[in-house]
């Protein structure tokens, strides 16, 4: 016990009736977004996570 905890993973199931499920985590100044998807319903789900990376670097340049 008091192991340092080197990373997290920001992940979560996609519960019935959903296609897309978005999950995120901070941790000693690390966010961490995780998007699962159902790929028949959401088959750009590679551009999305492409806009989710941007909006977060763009938000990142915006408070420094």
């Amino acid at each position: 016990l008091g192991g340092r905890v080197r990373e997290l993973y920001a992940l979560s199931e996609i519960a019935q009736g959903h296609v897309l499920r978005i999950a995120a985590i901070s941790s000693a100044g690390t966010l961490s977004i995780g998007l699962l998807a159902d790929a028949g319903a959401v088959p750009d789900l590679d551009a999305l996570a492409g806009d989710v990376r941007q909006a977060a670097a763009d938000l990142l340049a915006a408070t420094a």
